[in-house]
């Protein structure tokens, strides 16, 4: 049977003129599609080990950090939208470097990874904190349909602004790296004072320290300030009345706390660390008063400083034993409220004086909304010791 030569030539002008058609096409292709197409054709190691990358800093993320996330939820919470904002720049560059593309868009993957998995491990907390009964669910439904309806209009914007500049091509490329530096810092803007406006409840290192640091300065139960800014209102005033007002509200804490700077209690005077007996350097002194007080639930020390003039500050370091209780850690931060205020001196005294006046702080704070019990604490501040 044989080939008809016109049907051999049509065939032929045709392959002609798509391989044509193909590379005019691939000459007007705009960066970002070129890099896909290279990818493609390399080999799918390439893309394994991106994603790979990515779930493995999930994982990271939440094996590593997931048991401190409760302890401090504010700064998780900031500290994973800058590193998300971080990661969508360097993926906005790779375009630009396409022969540093894996290492990139790995680096970029994970950071993504970790600032996803930050936000979906905390989003529950938060939610907990606006809930005035048991409607977590559905808080979380009218939080996904705000964030809907914020990505839509996203995207309605990030339309309109390519089809304004889609007749320059250099502009449209450029496009990302323009508007990156504008809508970041408004996020993270948003995202600061969306955390300002959560009012948590729990009692964690850094809030039980600036309401110890109140109610200390307030003076004894709250009285001696109390009477001097209200005259002679308080006179006829019940104790548990003025515990209460020495105590600060969960809205006057949430505008005091950091979440970007370090913590009041690893900053200012008197520095207490919450850690494990391992690697601690105990003096004599310290063994004699671990022995003293075998009774007590934590050993709480002092590190020997530089010497006068050093400039080294005193640092302090409790240790909580298993069994111990919420009352226990914040009569060790009230105790270090006493010395930071200069109320006393001697380490031995301040516990005293704390121990007498803890029962009355609880007792303020459980009036005003605060939760005492349970204690979150840190997977670092949960090395107990056993006795």
């Amino acid at each position: 049977m044989g080939i008809d030569p016109s049907s051999r030539s049509h065939r032929s002008v045709d392959v002609d003129e798509v391989q044509r058609q193909t590379k005019k096409k691939k000459k007007k292709r705009p960066t970002h599609y070129s890099l896909l197409t290279l990818c493609v054709a390399r080999s799918p190691i390439s893309r394994v080990l991106k994603d790979g990358l990515g779930r493995l800093g999930r994982l990271t993320v939440a094996t590593k950090f997931g048991e401190s996330f409760d302890a401090d939820l504010k700064r998780f919470r900031f500290a994973s939208s800058f590193i998300y904002a971080a990661a969508l720049l360097i993926e906005n560059l790779t375009p630009y470097v396409p022969q540093y593309f894996l290492p990139m868009a790995a680096v970029a993957n994970v950071g993504k990874s970790m600032g996803l998995t930050t936000y979906i491990s905390t989003q529950p907390a938060f939610y907990k904190s606006f809930a005035k009964a048991e409607n977590i669910a559905d808080i979380s439904a009218k939080s996904q349909a705000q964030q809907m309806a914020i990505d839509t209009l996203g995207l309605a914007l990030a339309v309109s602004l390519n089809l304004a500049v889609k007749r320059n091509a250099s502009l449209s490329r450029m496009l990302p790296l323009i508007m990156f530096p504008i809508l970041v810092p408004g996020d993270l803007f948003s995202i600061y004072h969306e955390l300002r406006s959560v009012h948590l409840r729990t009692l964690n290192v850094e809030r039980a320290e600036l309401l110890a640091a109140a109610y200390v300065a307030a003076g004894d139960d709250g009285r001696n300030g109390r009477r001097k800014a209200s005259g002679c209102r308080h006179a006829a005033a019940s104790p548990q009345q003025h515990q209460t007002e020495a105590v600060l509200t969960p809205e006057m804490v949430s505008k005091m706390e950091r979440f970007v700077l370090p913590s009041v209690a690893r900053s200012g005077a008197c520095p207490l660390e919450i850690r494990g007996l391992d690697g601690r350097a105990l003096t004599e002194a310290d063994v004699a008063r671990f022995r003293a007080t075998r009774g007590a639930r934590y050993l709480l020390t002092r590190s020997v400083d530089g010497g006068s003039g050093s400039g080294v500050k005193d640092t302090y370091t409790a240790t909580f034993r298993a069994d111990c209780k919420s009352t226990d850690i914040l009569q060790v931060i009230l105790a270090m409220a006493y010395m930071r205020q200069g109320h006393v001196d001697d380490l031995g005294e301040a516990e005293r004086r704390a121990a007498r006046r803890v029962p009355g702080f609880i007792r303020g704070l459980e009036a005003r909304g605060w939760q005492c019990d349970p204690f979150t604490l840190a997977k670092a501040e949960r090395m107990f010791y056993y006795t």
